[in-house]
């Protein structure tokens, strides 16, 4: 990462401040009148002013303006607030020299130490900066990458799987329109094993699938290793429903269920003690979960009711010839 030009926070005027949303790793963020909580976020900065700065970069055309790296909501809060009242009131910021590569990287890692920040928008944030990198350079390499995100590789890799091999107009719907986000797991399945023709189709299939996946009861308090049971299970039953329709190229029964639980990032809330009491525990919950939902699919119940069907047909041949 670049060496920081300028540490201290400055008041920028906000005419002098290029942000362009479509680039911000954040998409599902609201601006406007309809959320409560946009509103709430607006008047606070209103009776207490901006807290904490945005960071910027210097314009790489306009000498004396800058560019948005990160703080998009505050950013657009005091946009909303100069604008009702008629006064200047200006932007906190540090300026950073940054590339554009740099930039992406610290846009995305603002983000993901947000809770909330949806997995379409990491794997958007995580592309785009790894795209960034023209040179290619550290980003090239996904380890190194993910010690820049701070990231665990395999979770980067399926990331870097999905945005490469995704289609743009499937990863547009699974980022912006649909309401259900499937997980990253199922998303570099569909991109990595499926041809990109038919990769909108499979994904339409998916998001079926997984609205009919029954839905978990949570208990109002929950352990940790509830929760990871929780999230084990949802995940499991949907890749049941999704083998079941023959939608996966390697069978998830045949998949080692403690291996599936790292890799979707169920343990994250265990400590390392918790994980050796939990560990079996919740890996045996999934696979008993994609049992389930696999062999009460209707799909797999209709093609063991084909099933036997042939065998009584193949019985009354016999019969009649004998």
């Amino acid at each position: 990462m670049a060496q920081k030009s300028d540490v201290q926070i400055q008041i920028v005027s906000s005419d002098k401040i290029e942000a362009t949303d479509e680039w911000n790793g954040r998409s599902d963020y609201r601006t406007d009148a309809e959320d409560k909580g946009w509103n709430a976020f607006v008047e606070n900065i209103a009776e207490v002013g901006q807290e904490q700065p945005c960071i910027v970069r210097p314009h790489d055309k306009v000498k004396g303006h800058y560019i948005l790296v990160a703080g998009f909501r505050r950013f657009h809060a005091i946009q909303e607030l100069e604008a009702s009242t008629q006064k200047k009131i200006g932007v906190k910021v540090i300026v950073h020299n940054l590339s554009e590569a740099e930039a992406a990287v610290l846009n995305a890692r603002e983000n993901i130490t947000r809770q909330d920040l949806t997995a379409p928008d990491l794997c958007f944030s995580v592309g785009r900066a790894r795209d960034a990198a023209k040179d290619g350079g550290t980003f090239a390499n996904i380890s190194k990458f993910a010690v820049q995100l701070g990231l665990k590789q395999p979770w980067v890799h399926r990331l870097v799987t999905i945005w490469d091999k995704l289609d743009r107009d499937t990863f547009d719907h699974w980022r912006k329109v649909a309401l259900v986000k499937l997980p990253v797991m199922t998303m570099a399945d569909i991109a990595e094993n499926t041809e990109k023709e038919k990769q909108f189709e499979v994904y339409q299939k998916t998001l079926k699938l997984k609205e009919r996946a029954s839905k978990v009861k949570e208990p109002s308090k929950k352990t940790a290793e509830e929760k990871a049971i929780v999230k084990a299970i949802k995940i499991a039953e949907l890749l049941g429903l999704l083998e079941a329709e023959s939608l996966l190229v390697r069978p998830a029964s045949n998949w080692q269920w403690d291996d599936v639980c790292e890799v979707a990032n169920v343990f994250d809330a265990l400590s390392e003690d918790e994980l050796k009491e939990s560990k079996a525990r919740i890996a045996e919950a999934a696979k008993g979960a994609h049992s389930r939902a696999f062999s009460d699919s209707e799909a797999v119940r209709a093609r063991m009711l084909e099933t036997e069907k042939a065998e009584k047909a193949k019985t009354s041949r016999k019969a009649a010839t004998a």
